[in-house]
């Protein structure tokens, strides 16, 4: 979290899965450690899968979800094959040449560095990183083409870093691009194919009131959401059609029952027909 915040990216934590995946442009499951590790299930399989299939981007870590624990369907999305081995320990993590993660190089500072697979790329999946030697693949990334993966043996957090590129925050650079959420360029032109813009929220952070403003290109049915960072739905501020031009709305704070919330991050969604738009929105 201290890395998403460093690059000022809008993230939220939690240790259930939010009830609205879809809220979020890419999602990073963390299972634990190897012997306290979250044991996935169908339930949580069936949310990840839809996920992906909704165009999601998602980096799944865990020693003991690829090989230990039962397989899920989820875990077909990434594209990986797993090789028992004997145990053998994760001393440094070496990225492949030839891909996003070439030149990086981090000691493992895990407690536990043990782990007893290896894993391999299947089609058009590619290993990103190795460990203990270039045989042994510890990560794997994914481009379906509809949705992207990244499958981890190992713990991100674990890792040490180093000079430059070797850094935590570097390589959460990486994964993100490879996810195409950050953007690295600017285009020519504007894009076209939306109907609605998210002009402004303001003031931003607010205390008492909010004014969210934006402008209709069409006439076009419109929703306005309000969620947590965990992705419950708090407040539903509109749901009607409405006629091309400038609007504008308020929010104070309070949800659908005229609660007030608790002080923090909220996320504000706004759809139409062809925009579907999050912008973050602090409450104090």
């Amino acid at each position: 979290m201290e890395i998403l915040d460093d690059l000022d990216l809008t993230s939220g934590y939690a240790t259930e899965f939010p009830d609205n995946l879809g809220l979020y442009k890419s999602i990073f499951v963390s299972l634990g450690i190897i012997v306290t590790g979250h044991e996935l299930n169908h339930i949580e399989s069936a949310k990840l899968e839809q996920y992906l299939n909704d165009g999601g981007k998602l980096y799944l870590e865990g020693r003991r979800t690829w090989y230990n624990n039962p397989q899920q369907p989820i875990h077909d999305k990434f594209n990986i094959d797993v090789v028992p081995d004997i145990w053998f320990e994760y001393d440094f993590i070496t990225g492949e040449t030839g891909t996003f993660t070439e030149g990086m190089y981090f000691e493992f500072g895990s407690l536990s560095p043990f782990n007893d697979y290896y894993l391999t790329p299947e089609g058009s999946a590619f290993t990103i990183f190795t460990s203990p030697n270039s045989d042994f693949g510890c990560a794997v990334a994914y481009d379906e083409g509809s949705y992207k993966t990244i499958g981890s043996a190992f713990e991100f957090g674990d890792l040490t870093d180093a000079g430059n590129p070797s850094t935590k925050q570097q390589l959460m650079i990486e994964y993100l691009e490879f996810f195409g959420d950050i953007v690295t360029y600017i285009p020519d032109e504007p894009e076209q194919n939306s109907s609605a813009l998210l002009l402004d929220l303001y003031p931003n952070p607010f205390t008492e009131q909010t004014t969210i403003s934006f402008s209709l290109q069409e006439d076009a049915p419109v929703s306005i959401e309000v969620f947590s960072v965990y992705g419950a739905r708090v407040a539903i501020l509109l749901d009607k059609a409405l006629k091309a031009g400038n609007h504008s709305f308020h929010w104070n704070g309070t949800d659908d029952k005229g609660n007030r919330l608790t002080s923090g991050i909220y996320l504000f969604n706004l759809k139409t027909g062809s925009a579907n738009v999050t912008k973050k929105v602090i409450l104090h």
